[in-house]
C-alpha cells in the first residue's frame, strides 16, 4: 500500500527581506563562469588560428615542462622534507633571505600580472 506524503509548508519570511544572492555570491558566479568558459574556448580559438601540428607541440613542450616542474618540486621535497614555504621556502634554505624574497615576490608579480592579462583577454 503507498502512502502520499505532504511536504512541508514553507515558513514566512519575515518582512523585508529578500530570496537571493548577495553582491559577492553574484561576482563569484560570474568570474567563475568567465574562467570555465575561457578553459574551453581556448582550445577551438587556438584551432581556429594554426595548424595542428604546431598546436600538438606546443601542448607537447608545455606538458614536459610542467612534468619537469613537478619532479623538480618532488626532488626538493624529498631532499629537504624539513623546508615548507614553497618557491620561497627553498629559495631562502639554498640562496638566503634575500633571494627568497626576491623569488617570492617575483612569483607574486607574475600571478598579479598573469591574472590581469586573463582580464583584458
Amino acid at each position: 500500500m503507498s502512502q502520499s506524503v505532504m511536504p512541508a509548508p514553507e515558513k514566512p519570511r519575515p518582512a523585508g527581506t529578500r530570496a537571493g544572492l548577495g553582491l559577492a555570491a553574484l561576482t563569484a558566479i560570474v568570474v567563475g563562469s568567465m574562467i570555465g568558459s575561457g578553459i574551453f574556448a581556448l582550445p577551438s580559438q587556438m584551432a581556429a588560428s594554426a595548424a595542428p601540428g604546431p598546436l600538438v607541440i606546443g601542448w607537447v613542450i608545455t606538458g614536459v615542462g610542467m612534468l619537469m616542474l613537478a619532479f623538480v618540486f618532488q626532488t626538493l621535497a624529498s631532499r629537504k622534507p624539513d623546508v615548507d614555504g614553497g618557491v620561497y621556502g627553498y629559495a631562502r634554505a639554498g640562496f638566503g633571505n634575500y633571494i627568497g624574497f626576491t623569488s617570492a615576490f617575483g612569483y607574486w608579480m607574475s600571478a598579479w600580472v598573469g591574472n590581469v592579462a586573463y582580464l583584458v583577454l
